[in-house]
């Protein structure tokens, strides 16, 4: 379709009676795209919005980062793109956040991608770091399936995911900002730990993040 409201929604409206099938969504555009923790997704005029439903990871915890890791291959292997990853959902390309992976568990698992794929006009002033990844001759549909078939061919084990999110991650051992709650905290990032979480070295101690924001100093 070209545009809709969000392609997670239109994913779990067909999944409520559907549930024995798997479904793609794919869109041009969303007028009400969401992000992490209640926000909303901005999506540039032309960009590729897709829900799909899935099985989880091994771990269940790993799935959002498995998808970021195999979209990165994906277009590294396809267009010599490369997309890099931030903890614990974000997608970069040239240093500004150009995607996003959103998972949502409830009675379905859907995994929503969000990736501007190019933009002719500005972006709102009120977003400082987003850009596309230039590929405005693509057909968003086509791009959609092909990546769709991509993932499901190219699951990985629990130890892959962390490895190469690893080899991908924007911001390994580097100076970052972890915002949980109403606590701000600064530190190294280590590593991924098992079960998705961000393992940051803070005065010496390093201590785990399994829901918070990240930013990068």
């Amino acid at each position: 379709m070209k545009q809709c409201q969000s392609t997670q929604e239109e994913a779990f409206n067909y999944l409520k009676s559907n549930q024995d099938k798997d479904v793609l969504v794919s869109c041009d555009k969303q007028l009400a795209g969401r992000g992490q923790r209640g926000k909303s997704w901005f999506s540039s005029d032309n960009c590729l919005a897709m829900s799909l439903n899935l099985s989880a990871s091994n771990t269940l915890t790993l799935t959002s980062l498995e998808i970021g890791v195999l979209v990165s291959k994906f277009f590294d292997t396809n267009y010599d793109l490369s997309i890099g990853l931030k903890w614990p959902n974000d997608l970069f390309y040239n240093g500004k956040k150009c995607g996003g992976i959103l998972i949502q568990k409830n009675q379905f698992l859907i995994c929503g991608i969000g990736i501007n794929l190019s933009h002719e006009k500005d972006y709102p002033n009120d977003i400082k770091s987003i850009t596309d990844i230039g590929l405005a001759s693509l057909n968003s549909k086509d791009l959609a399936i092909e990546l769709y078939n991509f993932i499901l061919s190219n699951r990985l084990s629990d130890e892959e995911i962390r490895n190469q999110f690893h080899d991908r991650c924007i911001h390994l051992n580097k100076m970052v900002e972890i915002h949980e709650d109403q606590n701000k905290n600064i530190g190294t990032f280590l590593e991924i730990g098992p079960y998705g979480e961000a393992r940051v070295e803070i005065s010496s101690e390093v201590k785990n993040f399994y829901s918070a924001s990240l930013l990068i100093l």
